[in-house]
């Protein structure tokens, strides 16, 4: 990954933790192709941000317990987020942060 966009990736997710209390994570990205960088995870909720800058809050209002559980899994996993939002939760988030 060249710097200037590492940099860029840094700084949303120093963002982001501001934002958010500072328990962001980076991703782990163990399949190595995942639109994922970041997320947060809270009692209730997740935030996701993406490699685009976007980020979004997912939550059990919106979402579903089931599915908030099972993202929270996949993220501290470090595998298969970015594919479960794809295919279930892509809408479902409470709100886009920026």
């Amino acid at each position: 990954m060249e710097l200037g966009k590492a940099w860029l990736i840094l700084r949303e997710v120093l963002n982001v933790s501001l934002l958010h209390g500072g328990n962001v994570e980076r991703y782990k990205n163990l399949g190595g192709d995942s639109g994922v960088v970041a997320f947060e995870i809270n009692p209730g909720s997740i935030t996701v941000q993406f490699n685009t800058g976007a980020t979004y809050l997912y939550n059990t209002q919106s979402a579903g317990v089931a599915n908030i559980e099972q993202m929270q899994n996949f993220a501290n996993r470090g595998q298969g987020l970015n594919s479960y939002i794809s295919r279930v939760t892509r809408k479902m988030y409470a709100r886009k942060l920026n």
